[in-house]
């Protein structure tokens, strides 16, 4: 997925490699609460890529909902 393993190092959870600065910005964007179409603004992506973005990051933090995954990406120390 573009933006892993752009970090030194591996996440705390001692599998994935920590997300590059784009997907950090996504995963902060998502913990805010903003919606598909307004994180597609602020990426300057279209929506249905940020659709697949957002449902990547969620298959690889095996999160079912945006909270979930959220909670996840903090507890790895990615937010």
């Amino acid at each position: 997925m573009p933006g892993y393993g752009d970090g030194p190092g591996y996440g705390s959870d001692g599998g994935s490699p920590p997300p590059g600065p784009e997907t950090r910005a996504l995963l902060a964007l998502l913990a805010a609460g903003l919606t598909d179409a307004a994180i597609a603004r602020a990426q300057g992506w279209s929506e249905r890529t940020t659709q697949r973005r957002i449902h990547r990051l969620m298959a690889e933090l095996d999160a079912t909902t945006r909270f979930q995954a959220s909670l996840t990406a903090a507890r790895r120390g990615w937010l």
